[in-house]
């Protein structure tokens, strides 16, 4: 588990843990949501087109190694 989203592009699967009140929820994320999720742990925003680019640029020199 990591925090880091350079490390996170590098693993072969994606969850994200989601806190409720006392509740917590784990999900998996693949193609547009893991772009979304790396993007808002770069950028803060998940929309940041920005954060969108970097985040792509991420994954596709992760999966080059």
């Amino acid at each position: 588990m990591t925090h880091l989203p350079q490390v996170a592009a590098y693993a072969t699967t994606h969850y994200v843990v989601e806190r409720a009140g006392p509740r917590a929820e784990v999900r998996l994320v693949d193609g547009e949501s893991r772009l979304t999720e790396l993007s808002r742990m770069l950028a803060g925003l998940p929309d940041s087109e920005r954060g969108r680019d970097a985040a792509a640029e991420l994954l596709e020199g992760a999966h080059r190694s």
